[in-house]
């Protein structure tokens, strides 16, 4: 297997515009560099979001130590595998909920009066 791909790249840094109106985006910022908010308070792009009411904080360098290729290929598989399982459990649920449905009018007598 090959050694994990590194990348370096610049990004805009934002703080949403809810998270604004909430408090403030000097308070967030003031906020994780005092530790008490964590950096994920802060959304990272290449996009200008700021008319979308975002407010732009500054700009990011982020370095990304990424996977190589081969190793996707399991992830995926696991990725999907998970996603089989949430079927099979949804499907379980419907399955249970219709069998439940029908022994309940199963379980309704009828004695052939037709109530008008």
């Amino acid at each position: 297997m090959s050694a994990p791909i590194k990348l370096t790249a610049t990004a805009n840094a934002f703080v949403s515009r809810y998270r604004a109106e909430e408090e403030g985006a000097a308070s967030v910022l003031a906020g994780i560099l005092a530790g008490d908010r964590s950096i994920t308070d802060l959304h990272f792009t290449p996009l200008d979001m700021t008319s979308s009411g975002w407010i732009k904080v500054g700009i990011a360098t982020i370095h990304a130590e990424l996977s190589p290729p081969e190793s996707l290929t399991a992830a995926e598989i696991q990725s999907l595998e998970h996603q089989i399982a949430e079927l099979d459990a949804q499907y379980q649920r419907a399955r249970k909920a219709l069998q439940g449905r029908i022994s309940n009018l199963q379980a309704l007598p009828f004695n052939g009066e037709v109530i008008a």
